[in-house]
């Protein structure tokens, strides 16, 4: 049941929400500027691996918008229809980092050729929408636990 559907809500609550997907979206540029803290007490290539990640993380909340503003409501519908499991977060994740990721690569200039653009960043966006979505899937478990934990009653019921 947890890997496919969840206790459906019939309001689910928006601010919530909101709320984490805001915190959520500003973790990264957190995480990136600690780990950029680290990468400059670091020589050699290991602080050149550390730099780009951190690069990565600090500047990722300035395209991730775009994928927060479909998983989101997503996320609300998915918890009306009982169907804020694992499997189904994941799927919109991975929907709303590959819509992401076109929207950033069309607003390249006409005259580029946005195919290797488009190759190099839809399955970094794709990975990154899909591990984002369960990180709110995880947080949910905190804040909204009506949404996550099994409702006690219809496990009676199925058993009567």
């Amino acid at each position: 049941m947890i890997l496919w559907r969840s206790n459906p809500l019939p309001r689910p609550p928006a601010w919530p929400l909101l709320a984490m997907g805001m915190v959520l979206w500003l973790a990264p540029f957190i995480l990136g500027r600690g780990v950029l803290w680290v990468a400059a007490m670091v020589e050699g290539a290991v602080g050149n691996v550390l730099a780009g990640l951190a690069s990565i993380l600090f500047f990722s909340p300035l395209l991730a918008w775009v994928g927060w503003l479909i998983a989101l409501p997503g996320a609300w519908l998915l918890m009306r229809a009982g169907r804020f499991g694992w499997v189904p977060v994941l799927a919109l994740g991975s929907v709303a980092g590959a819509i992401a990721a076109v929207a950033v690569v069309i607003t390249l200039p006409a005259e580029a050729d946005r195919w290797p653009y488009l190759a190099a960043v839809l399955p970094l966006c794709t990975v990154y929408g899909a591990l984002a979505t369960l990180a709110l899937r995880a947080l949910s478990a905190l804040v909204i636990p009506a949404a996550i934990l099994p409702d006690t009653n219809a496990i009676a019921r199925h058993k009567a």
